[in-house]
């Protein structure tokens, strides 16, 4: 919120944010570019990739992956929360960009992932 607050004061408004943690490195360009598109479609409702969508009890639940968080800066500051129960949920089919990279186990995958697409380029 400090950050926010400086930018507007400093610089600019600015209609949205957009969070992409370091744990999750392999989330594509694409997959971005298609969120920034709802996001201008559902003004206020928050974006959030997810890596699946189940079925509870007749309720879809999103697993929330951390590649990328996306809201409007008066929803943020209206609620201080980049993830909310209710969002847009962007769908990541490719399991490598749903690696979040929390535990020594998952670094261990990401390197094998890593390394596997330097030999492929």
């Amino acid at each position: 919120m400090h950050a926010v607050k400086w930018y507007e004061k400093n610089v600019s408004k600015f209609d949205g944010i957009l969070l992409l943690q370091p744990t999750t490195p392999f989330r594509s360009k694409n997959n971005i570019k298609k969120a920034i598109r709802y996001f201008k479609k559902k003004k206020n409702k928050p974006i959030i990739a997810v890596s699946k969508i189940i079925n509870d009890r007749k309720f879809l639940k999103a697993q929330v992956n951390g590649s990328f968080y996306l809201s409007s800066i008066k929803y943020f500051k209206k609620y201080n929360n980049l993830s909310p129960k209710n969002f847009y949920p962007i769908l990541l089919k490719k399991k490598e960009e749903c690696i979040d990279i929390n535990t020594k186990s998952d670094l261990k995958l990401a390197r094998k992932y890593f390394n596997k697409k330097l030999f492929i380029n």
